[in-house]
C-alpha cells in the first residue's frame, strides 16, 4: 500500500511540475528534454534586402528558401560527415565519423615539407563569434632529434586567413576563443598540420571540439543529425518563407504539415503579366502608372507601406522617379491592392506604361518583385515525412531527434527563425 501511494505521489508530482518551454531564434540552444524529439517545430519567414533598389539597379529580396537543412547537434559543433583517409609523405590522416576522432600516424619519408590536410567543416557564420576551439591530443612521437610541433588551423575557404594557430604537446589540450574579423563566408576548413623530421614515427589521436561557453568540463562528444527540408505542397509547388517590415511573416508548422502564408510575393514578368499596368496620372515632373492585384481582395481600404520591392523605393510621397506606394481600389464589392509607380513624365499612355515595365525587366534581366500582405492568410498543406505521394515515400521534413547530450544546438543553413518546444519536470 505504501509503495502504491509513493508511486501515485510521484506520478502526480511529474504531472503538476511538467513545464513545456518554447525556444525561439535563428540559433537555439535547448537543454536536454524529457522527450526524445524536438516537438512543435515551427519555421518562420524572413526577408532581407541589402541596399536601396532603383529601376536600373535592383536589389534582391532574399527570403528563406523552399529547401534548407536543419542541423541538431550536442555541445560539440565539430562535424565532418564521412570517413576520410589520406596519406602524404608516409604520414596517414584518418577521420572516423563514428568516434569523431582524427588519427595521424606513420613514418615521415622526407624532410622538405610539413604534412597537412584540409577537410571541409561547415559552421554557420551567424554564431562564429564566441566559438571556442578545444583540442585534446593523445599519443606519441618517437624520440630523436628535431622539432616536433603539432598545429591546427581553422580557416576560411574563400580567403584562407588563419583564425588561429595552436602549438600542442602530446597528452594535453588547449582552448582558444576566435574572433570573426577575417571571415566573409560560412564554410570553413579544419587543417591539422604537423612538422616532423624525416624518419620520425608519429601516432597521435585528436579529439576536437567547437563549443560555446567557458567551461571545458562535462562536455560530451555527442553527435547529431542534419535533416533536409523541402516546402512542397500537394500539387508540387515550392514555397519560400517571407516576412514584411512590420514583422508579418509566413509560418511553416512541421508537426501539423501546414504552411500559413501571410505574405504575397508578386512577380512581374511583363507589362501585362500577371496584371496589366496602366497610365494613372501626371505631376509636374513625373507620371504615375498603376496595377491592381485583383486576386488579393481586402474588405476595406488599406495603404501598405508595409512592403518590399526589388526595383523601387517605398516612398511614393516623394515626387521622384523610382518610388512606389500601395493603396487600394474598389473591385467586386471589396478593395484590390493598387501598386503605384512614379515614372518619367513622358510615360503617359497605357501602352507606354507597359513598355516601361518591359524595358526595366529586359535591361536588368530580372522580373520585378513586390512583397506585401495577403488579405487573408492561406493555409497550404505541405508534404510530410514518411507519407507516400504519387507512389514515392517523402523523405524530407523529418521530426528532429535531440542528441544524447545535456544541450542541443539547433540551426539551419538558411539562418531562419524557428521555434521548438521542450519539456522538463520540476525545473
Amino acid at each position: 500500500m505504501v509503495q502504491e501511494e509513493i508511486a501515485s505521489m510521484f506520478r502526480n508530482f511529474k504531472i503538476d511540475n511538467a513545464r513545456r518551454v518554447d525556444f525561439e531564434g535563428e540559433w537555439i540552444q535547448i537543454p536536454k528534454s524529457k522527450w526524445g524529439y524536438l516537438r512543435d517545430s515551427v519555421f518562420y519567414g524572413k526577408t532581407t534586402q541589402d541596399g536601396e533598389p532603383t529601376p536600373d539597379n535592383p536589389v534582391d529580396l532574399v527570403s528563406i528558401p523552399s529547401e534548407f537543412n536543419l542541423t541538431v547537434r550536442g555541445r560539440n559543433l565539430f562535424s565532418i560527415g564521412d570517413n576520410y583517409t589520406l596519406s602524404i609523405r608516409g604520414i596517414t590522416f584518418e577521420w572516423n565519423k563514428n568516434t569523431q576522432e582524427f588519427r595521424i600516424y606513420g613514418t615521415k619519408t622526407t624532410n622538405n615539407a610539413n604534412v597537412s590536410i584540409s577537410v571541409p567543416l561547415v559552421i554557420p557564420a551567424i554564431r562564429l563569434a564566441g566559438l571556442r576551439y578545444i583540442i585534446w591530443v593523445t599519443g606519441s612521437f618517437e624520440t630523436g632529434s628535431g622539432l616536433r610541433v603539432v598545429y591546427a588551423r581553422l580557416r576560411n575557404k574563400e580567403n584562407n586567413n588563419n583564425v588561429g594557430v595552436i602549438s600542442i604537446s602530446a597528452g594535453t589540450y588547449v582552448s582558444r576563443k576566435f574572433s570573426t574579423s577575417s571571415f566573409t563566408g560560412d564554410v570553413y576548413h579544419f587543417s591539422p598540420l604537423i612538422e616532423i623530421p624525416e624518419g620520425a614515427i608519429v601516432d597521435l589521436t585528436f579529439k576536437i571540439m567547437l563549443v560555446y561557453g567557458d567551461s571545458d568540463e562535462h562536455i560530451k562528444y555527442a553527435g547529431g543529425n542534419t535533416y533536409p527540408y523541402r516546402l512542397e505542397d500537394l500539387d508540387g509547388n515550392l514555397h519560400e518563407l517571407c516576412s514584411l517590415p512590420d514583422g508579418t511573416r509566413d509560418e511553416y508548422d512541421r508537426d501539423n504539415g501546414i504552411l500559413i502564408k501571410r505574405v504575397k510575393r508578386l512577380t512581374i514578368t511583363s507589362g501585362t503579366e500577371p496584371y496589366a499596368w496602366r497610365y494613372h496620372a501626371a505631376t509636374e515632373i513625373s507620371s504615375i502608372i498603376a496595377m491592381a492585384d485583383i486576386d488579393n481582395l481586402f474588405s476595406q481600404h488599406t495603404d501598405n507601406a508595409n512592403s518590399y520591392s526589388s526595383h523601387f523605393r517605398a516612398v511614393l510621397g516623394e515626387n521622384t522617379v523610382g518610388c512606389y506606394g500601395i493603396g487600394s481600389v474598389p473591385y467586386s464589392g471589396k478593395r484590390a491592392p493598387m501598386i503605384y509607380l512614379r515614372v518619367p513624365k513622358e510615360v503617359n499612355t497605357n501602352a507606354l506604361a507597359q513598355g516601361y515595365i518591359d524595358k526595366i525587366i529586359a535591361d536588368t534581366g530580372q522580373p520585378i518583385i513586390f512583397e506585401y500582405p495577403l488579405a487573408e492568410p492561406q493555409i497550404i498543406p505541405i508534404k510530410q515525412y514518411g507519407k507516400t505521394y504519387d507512389g514515392q515515400v517523402w523523405l524530407y521534413n523529418q521530426k528532429p531527434v535531440q542528441p544524447e547530450d545535456d544541450v542541443a544546438n539547433v540551426f539551419t543553413d538558411a539562418n531562419g527563425p524557428m521555434k521548438f518546444k521542450a519539456i522538463s519536470y520540476g525545473g
